[in-house]
């Protein structure tokens, strides 16, 4: 099993040689991509670019890199007790990613062999020269675009998986995508460009003269080597380098593959621990193994948007047995689980090492990146002090009945973006809209005072902004628009709840009930607004002018003292403090 210290090296030097890659191959775009400009323009950079990559220090980081990223990263899917939970993302990753040695090492091995034999530049006006003699461009710019194509997909996407988990990365969405794309666009049409050049001005007196001077490989007479005398210094030369390690490369992945299986088989003989999973499911794993390694054996769909590298938090799974009986968080696991501000029987799956039977929930099936960012306590579930605001249309449905359905369409959203309005801006939360009716959430953030006075605000501008829409509609609607409004406050299960995509936060429990039983009385009472005790105490906030009532709400054990008020704009604004 691998250890934290050594996963976040192997992570580091992952994500460190990747980049040394991805800036060796953008470099080498913005060279192609000069050939647009010229085919001199293409020469002069990779002058500059080839002191910076021959200097004394880098000249070996290249090759290294592609050597320590291929290493790292067949280490850590080969050492993976399981591929199951492998998105098509990473399998694709996987797959270029084993492939990318062997076409980045033949790519470095021309301009190196050349450079280290000849000191001299394989400059691309000579190899296009080259390649237009021998008829080669069809098959160069095909094999060039899909290896390209293939080492720059694999590392954007890395670099996706990296940044998706940065809370700033979807405002920059854009601006990383034609980064992604563009370059590589403009490479493509840089090298079609600068080869046609050559070809145009190969009947050129002057441009044969450049031609030999740029001509990295000369015979004793000084002139240009045939393509005879290439082809018997890429055999006696090139070949056998690129032969030797092409089947040192697929020897170190034949014994890893080995080693894997070997290490599989002992694996299971020492499978003695039993994992329970909520929805029945059981599962034995080896000591060491995470509970993330034991969701993917079983088969069991367990988010895990980093890869269960413990950076994004998605795999975070609730504890059914006592929690203190396992090993505490590490210092990496507890900075993921303090930023989601998780209770304690919330642990992330692929940091808690198994060394006892366990039962565990998983929380997340299916992830995005959002879900690894900072999150409140009540996300996963907790019992709140809020106050609940429902509000509803009085008599709209029969008159919808009466109505063409745009019409009916047109005036709802009129109603729930002023209404949602009053409500985002008085500090509440949004929660559903159910049919005409509005649900919303205070003081999920702000606690018990200041949400019971959002609350009332809220229910302020809401009469307000039903004065404006009337108004505007006073040519369409036969008679006003009425709304009811109640609000109740008191403790609420507050979770993030649903399936799939209708995930979303939202409120359960008696004061729910109450609350919407409180803008139906609206109706029996005759007024606008039903504010309960509660909400007002809370507030600290008086209704002089309105008598007090109880009233009675079913699935209540006693009657709720109310203060009903004719028209919520009239009250008077409420001050909520900071």
């Amino acid at each position: 099993m691998i250890n934290a210290k050594l996963n976040s090296a192997i992570i580091l030097v992952r994500l460190v040689s990747g980049l040394i890659i991805m800036v060796y191959c953008f470099g080498h775009m913005i060279n192609h991509s000069l050939g647009i400009i010229s085919v001199e323009s293409m020469d002069k950079f990779l002058e500059y670019f080839a002191i910076f990559w021959r200097a004394p220090g880098i000249y070996y980081l290249m090759p290294l890199s592609i050597l320590l990223h291929a290493l790292a990263a067949l280490f850590t899917f080969l050492h993976r007790r399981s591929m199951r939970g492998l998105t098509k993302a990473e399998i694709i990753q996987f797959v270029l990613g084993l492939l990318l040695p062997l076409l980045l090492f033949m790519h470095i091995s021309y301009g190196r062999v050349t450079y280290d034999m000849t000191g001299r530049l394989g400059y691309y006006s000579y190899f296009f020269d080259t390649i237009e003699k021998d008829n080669q461009f069809t098959f160069f710019f095909i094999f060039y675009s899909i290896m390209l194509a293939m080492v720059w997909v694999h590392g954007c996407l890395g670099l996706h998986r990296w940044l998706s988990l940065k809370p700033w990365y979807n405002r920059l969405w854009l601006f990383f995508y034609t980064l992604a794309i563009m370059p590589y666009i403009t490479s493509m049409i840089g090298v079609a460009v600068g080869y046609r050049e050559v070809v145009l001005r190969k009947f050129d007196s002057s441009w044969s003269n450049t031609i030999i001077e740029k001509t990295p490989w000369l015979d004793t007479a000084g002139l240009p080597m045939s393509s005879e005398q290439l082809k018997k210094i890429s055999d006696d030369f090139v070949m056998p380098v690129a032969g030797r390690f092409i089947l040192a490369f697929f020897l170190s992945v034949i014994i890893g593959v080995i080693l894997r299986f070997i290490w599989l088989q002992i694996e299971k003989r020492r499978s003695n621990i039993e994992v329970s999973f909520s929805g029945g499911e059981k599962v034995n794993v080896s000591p060491g193994s995470t509970i993330l390694e034991a969701s993917r054996l079983a088969g069991i769909s367990h988010a895990a948007i980093c890869g269960g590298n413990g950076r994004c938090s998605t795999c975070r799974t609730r504890i059914l047995t006592d929690p203190e009986s396992l090993r505490p968080p590490a210092s990496e696991e507890s900075k993921v689980l303090h930023r989601i501000s998780a209770a304690p029987n919330i642990r992330l799956a692929c940091q808690v090492k198994l060394h006892q039977n366990i039962q565990v929930h998983p929380l997340l099936k299916q992830a995005s990146p959002s879900d690894g960012h900072q999150r409140p306590t009540y996300a996963d579930g907790e019992e709140v002090d809020v106050t609940l605001l429902f509000a509803d249309l009085r008599g709209f449905t029969q008159m919808s009945n009466q109505r063409l359905p745009f019409d009916v369409v047109f005036i709802l959203n009129q109603y729930f973006e002023l209404m949602g309005e009053a409500i985002e801006t008085s500090g509440g939360y949004l929660d559903k809209f159910i049919g005409d009716g509005i649900m919303a959430i205070f003081g999920m953030h702000s606690g018990s005072e200041i949400g019971a006075k959002q609350a009332i605000g809220a229910a302020i501008k809401m009469g307000q902004q039903l004065e404006v829409l009337n108004s505007r509609l006073e040519d369409e609607l036969d008679r006003p628009l009425e709304i009811g409004i109640g609000l109740h406050r008191g403790n609420a299960i507050v979770g993030n709840m649903g399936y799939g995509d209708a995930m979303a936060v939202t409120a359960i429990g008696d004061t729910v009930n109450v609350a919407s039983r409180l803008e139906g009385a609206c109706k029996t009472l005759g007024v606008q607004l039903v504010v309960s005790e509660e909400v007002l105490q809370a507030a600290s906030v008086e209704f002089p002018d309105v008598i007090q009532k109880d009233v009675e709400v079913r699935g209540s054990a006693k009657p709720i003292s109310v203060f009903p008020v004719d028209n919520a704009s009239t009250l008077k604004p409420v001050v909520v403090g900071v």
